[in-house]
């Protein structure tokens, strides 16, 4: 099968709805692996089949190399497993919790880091990237619990607040709290931006140049920078340094937001009373001017 007509095939054709494609013929590490780098080159081939593609597919294609490769590891014992496949195993699942951020699959990390512990083998950076990842997934009880048991050396601060709503993590005098943000009052701007995206930047650039659509975003647009592992204060650091007008936070947890299917930088999401109205997907060199002009008009409209 030409392998950019199996890309399409993936990504058009509901990958709940085929057949199992990945580990078809079993789920060795072998298999696995050849799974991986096959999910690989289908992202890879539809990124260069399509120059301004926004939408990034990882999360979905890897999850599905999960439940037709590893779900059987779930309830399994790596007692079998000698240490050096025990490793490619970690490796493996690593490279998929990277791009689906899935607690479930964090938690066979974390099965693999005890046993590696039961074993008496080197798990230092091991407990620091699962540390990491439980902090991605904001599970923070389990985050301190490998804290507790492996005494990571990266920790992170944070001061957690109730919130009614959904949280946004606001840097307060070097420490992170958890504040309420709310999308069900009147009309909202959110962005999904990242100081170190290239085009998230080209938009700022651009509308710190246009006064009239500077002073809306001022009063109605929060930026959301997408939940990231260590959270590392640089981000926010450099995002307030070069542009101090923004209102600006790390999403707490990105599963209560369900209507944001696109965590891309720049994603752009218009509000009224609680609904997405519009979405805006990137900012490309030539902009999207005449796109957000039509989203702020229809904003008032609602």
């Amino acid at each position: 099968m030409n392998r950019l007509f199996l890309a399409f095939f993936i990504l058009v054709v509901p990958l709940s709805s085929q057949a199992s494609f990945f580990c078809s013929s079993g789920s060795s590490l072998s298999d696995i692996s050849k799974s991986l780098d096959q999910a690989a080159t289908i992202r890879d081939e539809y990124f260069s089949s399509n120059s301004e593609v926004i939408l990034d597919k990882g999360k979905e294609i890897y999850t599905r190399v999960f439940n037709d490769c590893l779900s059987n590891f779930i309830s399994s014992s790596f007692d079998k497993l000698n240490s050096k496949d025990l490793h490619r195993l970690y490796s493996y699942i690593d490279e998929i919790a990277f791009y689906t951020k899935e607690e479930a699959h964090v938690d066979l990390l974390s099965k693999i880091l005890y046993e590696k512990a039961r074993r008496k083998e080197y798990i230092t950076n091991i407990a620091q990237d699962v540390y990491n990842k439980y902090i991605v997934s904001r599970n923070l009880e389990k985050a301190s619990k490998i804290d507790s048991d492996f005494n990571v050396k990266i920790k992170s601060n944070y001061i957690y607040h109730h919130y009614d709503d959904r949280g946004l993590l606001k840097l307060k005098n070097g420490i992170f709290e958890v504040e309420n943000i709310t999308t069900k009052n009147d009309s909202k701007i959110i962005v999904i931006s990242s100081p170190f995206c290239h085009f998230s930047n080209n938009f700022l650039d651009w509308i710190e140049g246009k006064k009239e659509t500077l002073d809306t975003f001022k009063n109605k647009a929060t930026f959301i920078i997408p939940s990231n592992s260590t959270l590392d204060k640089n981000p926010m650091k450099i995002f307030k340094k070069l542009h101090p007008w923004t209102n600006v936070g790390i999403a707490y947890k990105e599963s209560e937001w369900p209507e944001i299917k696109n965590w891309d930088t720049p994603t752009f999401y218009f509000y009224k009373n609680g609904n997405v109205v519009d979405i805006i997907y990137g900012w490309p060199k030539k902009g999207r001017a005449d796109e957000l002009k039509n989203a702020l008009e229809n904003l008032k409209k609602h």
